[in-house]
């Protein structure tokens, strides 16, 4: 719904906060928030920084202003990728731990 809008505003600004645009747009953060994730699905190189210097959401221009932002997606993904490696070792322990008891009982 604001997707061309919001294209709009990052084509022609170097950054600015959801919140900032939330306000020149005129809608609630949450809708701004959902409309760069269907840019970001239809392939649009939406970024973000979080730094207090440079923080806010722009459009990358070139990869290697994509890049930081990359970087950072691609760390979340390896932890993300570690919790849940973690958490299948946690049920097989929980599994073998369960086969154990039963082996006990019938022994």
């Amino acid at each position: 719904m604001f997707s061309k809008t919001i294209l709009y505003i990052l084509q022609n600004s170097d950054r600015i906060t959801i919140d900032d645009l939330a306000v020149r747009i005129g809608c609630k953060r949450r809708d701004i928030e959902h409309a760069i994730e269907d840019l970001r699905n239809q392939g649009y190189p939406i970024c973000s920084e979080c730094s207090k210097k440079d923080k806010g959401i722009y459009l990358a221009k070139t990869e290697s202003e994509a890049e930081p932002w990359m970087r950072q997606m691609y760390s979340r993904i390896n932890k993300m990728f570690d919790k849940c490696s973690l958490m299948k070792k946690y049920w097989e322990s929980k599994k073998s731990e369960s086969i154990q008891l039963k082996l006990e009982l019938f022994n």
